[in-house]
């Protein structure tokens, strides 16, 4: 099943350390007033998705298609300027 999404550029950084890139998905439907901020923070499941992660460090690097990353290990995220894109 495929449904229609808009998504924004995370760069999230680990407890680990280390730093990925990626784009975060949200229904297309979500209104546009639901700031990336607000999204991430209604998701309670305690763990989010992204698409097209990249290391920071190495931009270059191919991309992996999709991580699931918890909540748990996140130090802090980086939200770009860009908000939404469909």
């Amino acid at each position: 099943m495929f449904k229609a999404t808009k998504t924004c550029v995370l760069n999230v950084h680990l407890t680990t350390g280390a730093a990925v890139t990626g784009r975060y998905h949200v229904e297309a439907s979500t209104s546009s007033a639901v700031r990336p901020s607000d999204a991430l923070r209604q998701e309670n499941s305690g763990w989010f998705l992204l698409t097209d992660v990249r290391d920071a460090r190495d931009p270059e690097c191919d991309p992996t298609p999709v991580v699931l990353i918890s909540r748990a290990a996140v130090a802090m995220i980086e939200l770009t300027p860009n908000n939404w894109r469909s």
